[in-house]
Parts: C-alpha cells; structure tokens; sequence
C-alpha cells in the first residue's frame, strides 16, 4: 500500500471539532468561541484537545490568557476556512430556491 492508498483510508476528523477550531481560530479566544457557539470552555477546550489528539500537532500556543497559533495551526485554520468557504459557495444556489412544499 503506498502513500495514496493511506491516506485515503484515514478516519474524517472529529466533526464536532471543526466548527469549535473555526470559531476558535477566529477569536483566539477560549471563551470568546464558547460564548459564540454557546458552549461551555471546557467543552470547547476538549474539543480542540480532540483535534489535536487526531492530527498529532499543537494547534494552539496557549500563554495565560492568550492564544495564538503554532504554524501548523495556522496551516490548518486556513485549509478549514478554505473547505468552509467552498461549503457555503456550493451551497448557495439552493438558499434562494424556492422551498418544496412538505
């Protein structure tokens, strides 16, 4: 099996995971990201330690009450901004389609 072959067998990476690491990412704020998703901090901070677990690398510099990203969280961040910006653009020819009646 080469390289190809292993990296298309992967598992997806926590689901959950990539909203919090978005929102994360975009207030470098714990809180701030809580707060916006209507989450707990800790749940939050599991998530991302999920995140991490599944990828291997830190994502977050974590100082006292600051964050800021490693470089591969900064690679990382971009790359999900990118698959979330593609998301929304494949999406929204059907937002302003009329709705099927049930």
């Amino acid at each position: 099996m080469d390289s190809k072959d292993r990296k298309k067998n992967l598992p997806l990476p926590p689901m959950t995971a990539l909203p919090v690491f978005e929102a994360v990412g975009q207030y470098l704020s714990v809180a701030r990201a809580a707060e916006a998703l209507n989450l707990t901090p800790g749940a939050i901070s599991r998530q991302i330690q999920n995140l991490e677990l599944y990828l291997g690398i830190a994502l977050f510099v974590r100082n006292h009450r600051r964050m800021s990203f490693t470089p591969e969280g900064e690679e990382y961040w971009a790359q999900v901004k990118r698959l979330y910006l593609i998301s929304a653009m494949r999406r929204a020819p059907w937002r302003s389609a009329p709705k099927m009646p049930p």
